[in-house]
């Protein structure tokens, strides 16, 4: 073998080991996906069923974010996820002290055995009860490999993407004595298993009392393009807006009719007869997903609204 079919041997194995991955192969995302997952407490032996349905999409930042439910089947309670996607790539968008955190879970573009910082947090906030305010610097790591194939109950998955993380947290504390006490908490590694065109079908995790997590993949369903459907026809139409929104939403009906706003459990927590007003929830209303209905005796409709603190 002479030297230039050498050096072309090498070209392309390095090229092949620098194959750029797109975070959209490994982390589809899109409104009528379905995941139901076995989420299992290892130290109590206990396991729950979960359900995750990507249900809507709106602007926030002026980025593209979607919505998805979660359900626990042992007590049916909601939750929502925000999912964040921009030129830089896949964001999880987590509520603490009513602000945003935003954690890089993939990046739009990058090659096997790289790295990244998901989040590098500073913050600074009031928790009362005797301190004055923590301060939180938090630097979480997620590093990439391949795994060949992953064996679950509900098949094998192939040339799976395994992101493994680490994290830190330096917390200072300061009491109103104006004395400080730091705090370096390194947490145990994590990981999760991406398959390709799925999504996450495998996570493990220890918390910090080295209780282990679980969640595996049961079943799932990756939608299609759904924008090709038809709408039904409706006589009834209801305008929400802004929508997401944060202190108060104007509805508008366009025809007269008995209005009720609903939590997720179907419970009524509001109630208008005016086809036009504006709702500004009570302070006992927590963030998360309501639903405005319009009744006319003979239609009755719903529309999604999601409320941010």
């Amino acid at each position: 073998m002479n030297k230039s079919m050498m050096l072309l041997l090498v070209v392309l194995c390095c090229a092949c080991l620098a194959q750029t991955i797109r975070s959209n192969i490994y982390y589809p995302i899109e409104v009528g996906n379905k995941y139901t997952c076995i989420f299992t407490v290892h130290a109590t032996d206990s396991s729950d069923t979960r359900y995750y349905e990507t249900v809507d999409t709106f602007f926030m930042g002026g980025y593209k974010t979607y919505l998805t439910e979660a359900m626990r089947a042992s007590d049916s309670l909601f939750d929502t996820l925000l999912t964040q996607i921009d030129s830089l790539g896949v964001y999880s968008l987590v509520n603490f002290y009513r602000r945003y955190d935003y954690f890089l879970m993939m990046p739009r573009q990058f090659n096997i055995g790289d790295t990244w910082i998901i989040s590098n947090i500073e913050t600074t906030y009031d928790i009362g009860g005797g301190y004055r305010c923590i301060e939180r610097h938090s630097d979480y790591v997620f590093e990439t490999s391949i795994v060949e194939s992953v064996l679950l109950d509900m098949g094998t998955f192939y040339n799976c993407l395994k992101i493994e993380s680490a994290s830190y947290q330096t917390i200072t504390i300061m009491f109103h004595s104006d004395t400080s006490s730091d705090t370096l908490i390194k947490h145990p590694p994590g990981y999760s298993i991406c398959a390709p065109n799925v999504g996450n079908i495998l996570s493990f995790s220890i918390d910090r009392g080295e209780t282990v997590y679980t969640s595996v993949v049961i079943d799932y369903k990756i939608a299609g393009i759904i924008e090709s459907e038809k709408p039904q026809v409706c006589e009834l139409e209801i305008l929400a807006y802004p929508n997401p929104f944060n202190s108060s939403c104007r509805i508008d009906v366009n025809r007269s009719s008995e209005i009720e706003i609903l939590d997720t459990k179907g419970r009524v927590i509001y109630r208008s007869k005016d086809a036009h007003f504006i709702w500004k929830p009570d302070r006992n209303i927590r963030s998360g997903i309501y639903f405005v209905r319009a009744s006319n005796g003979e239609v009755s409709i719903t529309k999604r609204i999601l409320y941010l603190k």
